[in-house]
């Protein structure tokens, strides 16, 4: 099992594009893939423990 995350901006392109692409290779019966999308930034909140890594930043 692994669990991963992402995290990165997208715009509405984007993110229609990255679901098409993920349905392609994912199982539906077997694989989950979670998106959180936060409309403003003032919901935004991010905390670290430990090294702080990149901010976040379009990675398609």
């Amino acid at each position: 099992m692994q669990n991963s995350v992402f995290e990165g901006e997208l715009t509405e392109a984007q993110l229609a594009r990255l679901q098409r692409a993920l349905l392609k290779i994912i199982d539906p019966n077997e694989d989950s893939v979670l998106f959180y999308l936060l409309r403003s930034t003032a919901y935004l909140e991010r905390r670290t423990l430990g090294v702080s890594k990149n901010e976040p930043t379009q990675f398609l």
